[in-house]
């Protein structure tokens, strides 16, 4: 059995909410592990999807001193590519 809750879907009327929505739940998410642990890591997605949700956070008031911020790249390439 999968000790995970089962994913949550979410529609959003436009990428517009969804940008904002997606940058609420990184803040507060951010916030939360803060409290806890000191700290924050969030590793970036690519490409142009997540580009209006990371713009409000590059906006919004936060402890960025906290905050570890990392490149991701989801593609497989061969090493040294």
């Amino acid at each position: 059995m999968n000790s995970r809750a089962d994913p949550v879907w979410r529609v959003f009327p436009d990428s517009a909410a969804l940008a904002s929505q997606l940058a609420q739940a990184i803040l507060a998410e951010a916030k939360a592990c803060i409290a806890k642990r000191g700290r924050f890591v969030l590793v970036l997605a690519g490409g142009t999807t997540p580009r209006q949700a990371y713009a409000q956070l590059a906006e919004a008031p936060a402890d960025w001193s906290r905050w570890h911020i990392y490149f991701g790249d989801e593609r497989c390439f061969h090493f040294g590519h």
